[in-house]
């Protein structure tokens, strides 16, 4: 595990790392949206000589008749030097990509909004996302979705709970 510190400096870099890093380890939860409820994994670490943080999610679905569907994808989360922005790219498992800026909350301790840059696959879809820091420790997740230039609509929030390591 990467120590926020290793991280952390008073350049832009350092800065944009900083709330980030916080997400470093395995988060177990529940989501509610779409008409459904999910049992939800996330998995946050850094790969490839601490250059990214990775977001891998699998959300499993069970239906009235028992059945189960399962999502899965995964997001790198990076940042661009000539831009001076944190990036995050999301790999889902129906087949699109969405593209976001990262930015730290206002106050930074408070989240991480990942704003819209780019939906590969399906160019007439926007999708945004918040995380919120709660005081037990844990981290609530919205994602909003809509016709691109429209208002986007809350359709589903995930409450995280850190799993012990």
């Amino acid at each position: 595990m990467v120590s926020v510190s290793a991280l952390a400096n008073d350049s832009p870099k350092g800065k944009a790392w900083t709330t980030v890093s916080k997400l470093q380890g395995e988060w177990r939860g529940e989501s509610t949206g779409f008409g459904q409820t999910s049992q939800v994994q996330h998995k946050w670490e850094f790969v490839l000589d601490n250059n990214f943080l990775r977001l891998t999610t699998i959300s499993v679905t069970s239906n009235a008749i028992g059945q189960s569907e399962k999502h899965e994808d995964v997001g790198y989360i990076s940042w661009s030097d000539s831009e001076r922005v944190l990036r995050f790219h999301q790999f889902l498992s129906e087949g699109f990509v969405n593209t976001f800026i990262v930015k730290a909350a206002e106050p930074p301790e408070k989240g991480i909004d990942f704003i819209p840059e780019h939906t590969e696959g399906m160019p007439t879809l926007s999708v945004a996302m918040s995380l919120r820091f709660t005081p037990d420790s844990s981290y609530e997740m919205t994602l909003a979705m809509g016709k691109k230039g429209s208002d986007l609509k809350t359709c589903q929030t995930m409450k995280m709970t850190k799993f012990p390591e």
